[in-house]
């Protein structure tokens, strides 16, 4: 098992979690430092929302095809809006956290299919009643930013409350969110 990540910072948290057959680098998805059909799998966590650029978008499928092994599987996931009311609202309130592409399951799925995958399957993925507290307690969000983001999900319309099934406490904001988990062939 490899692990790839752009970031130093992330590559330090895995110190002293590594299993004998894992091995972490520090290498970017637009340009894996990996031979062609060098992998049976390659999975993508999180990762894609980040590429703000078609280009760059394109250089990571393109390389996450051309490092599998015919046959391979490409596992790609990310956090999604709950459903399409909600996905303005879901821009918008990430916009006050960093810059990101809003995914959808329709969005990856062309993705993928634009440099040849086939099979596509896709499956969502729901944690219930979340933290949103937590989420930001833990995240590196300065904290000017949490509270604006706090407050976006204090004052969210019906139609978002609804979609994410959310519930507010004194110091909280529950909500159910969602992550998609879209898979294909080589």
């Amino acid at each position: 098992v490899i692990g790839l990540d752009v970031s130093p910072d992330m590559l330090a948290e895995v110190n002293g979690y590594k299993m004998p057959n894992e091995e972490f680098i520090e290498g970017d998805i637009r340009a894996i430092p990996y031979p062609r059909g060098r992998f049976d799998k390659v999975f993508a966590r999180m990762v894609v929302h980040g590429l703000l650029g078609e280009r760059d978008v394109a250089m990571a499928m393109k390389e996450c095809y051309r490092v599998l092994v015919p046959g391979g599987k490409f596992i790609f996931s990310e956090g999604i809006p709950s459903d399409r009311k909600t996905q303005a609202w879901y821009t918008q309130m990430f916009k006050l956290k960093e810059e990101r592409r809003t995914m959808t399951v329709s969005r990856m799925r062309t993705m993928m299919q634009r440099v040849g995958f086939k099979n596509i399957k896709a499956t969502i993925h729901t944690i219930r009643q979340s933290s949103v507290a937590n989420w930001l307690d833990n995240s590196d969000t300065p904290p000017e930013k949490r509270e604006l983001i706090m407050q976006a999900y204090r004052t969210m319309p019906d139609h978002v409350t609804k979609g994410y099934n959310a519930v507010q406490t004194d110091d909280d904001v529950r909500i159910d969110i969602k992550f998609a988990i879209v898979g294909g062939e080589k």
